[in-house]
């Protein structure tokens, strides 16, 4: 037990009611003293996590405004998925969004063979579509459908939308 509350209750002897229900009392101040503190602690971190959220997200603003503005001066590492610049303590980067396909397995093996193209359907316990394969044989219109290049056909099953450009400071 701690030194101080050991010399603060030194002598003290409970040995009646009433001296037990002063423990009780003391007991419950106690518990309502820690969960007042806690909230109170609790309230600070939640405004420091809010404080410091901000700050995070207005400075990567203003970095990913910095990032641009070097790109425009061709002082930045352009590839083709990326833009990239280096400072002493950090590299600004944004990785530009990528497609991303939304399968369905079971329509996309009933549209194979529908479309009598079981050689892209390979068999393991299930039936799965071969991706690889199929991807090269196919195009993404507009509105996010997916169709068979060779015949304009939309694939059932198969849906593509592009991913956002995501931004990171390494």
């Amino acid at each position: 037990m701690d030194e101080q509350l050991t010399n603060q209750y030194e002598g003290f002897v409970c040995d009646s009611d009433q001296k037990a229900e002063w423990c009780i009392r003391k007991i419950k101040e106690a518990e309502e003293d820690t969960r007042r503190w806690e909230l109170h602690y609790k309230n600070q971190m939640d405004k420091i996590r809010e404080t410091n959220n901000s700050t995070v997200m207005f400075m990567t603003a203003q970095l990913q405004k910095y990032l641009a503005a070097q790109v425009a001066a061709g002082l930045a590492h352009i590839t083709k998925t990326t833009e990239k610049y280096s400072l002493p303590s950090g590299t600004l980067e944004t990785k530009h969004g990528t497609l991303e396909y939304l399968k369905d397995d079971k329509k996309l093996v009933e549209w194979l063979k529908s479309a009598d193209m079981m050689d892209l359907i390979k068999t393991e316990v299930r039936q799965s579509p071969i991706w690889a394969e199929l991807k090269k044989l196919t195009t993404v219109v507009e509105d996010g459908h997916v169709v068979l290049t060779d015949t304009g056909e939309i694939i059932d099953g198969l849906e593509a939308h592009m991913k956002d450009d995501t931004f990171s400071i390494k």
